[in-house]
């Protein structure tokens, strides 16, 4: 792979090893911790405010 320079000199770049993940380690960490935080964020605003006003029922 290859890449140019703003003086226009081309430098090779290194090629990644063959046993490494394709995406960083902590890729998955980091997902998760979002998903989890939505998820909390989304249960707790259903609690304190959608069952705190009762829900309308005929």
């Amino acid at each position: 792979m290859r890449y140019m320079l703003a003086n226009s000199e081309e430098v090779l770049m290194s090629e990644m090893p063959p046993g490494l993940p394709k995406h960083p380690i902590g890729t998955f960490a980091f997902v998760a911790a979002y998903v989890l935080l939505f998820v909390l964020a989304w249960y707790a605003i259903y609690i304190f405010i959608f069952l705190a006003r009762q829900p309308v029922t005929p």
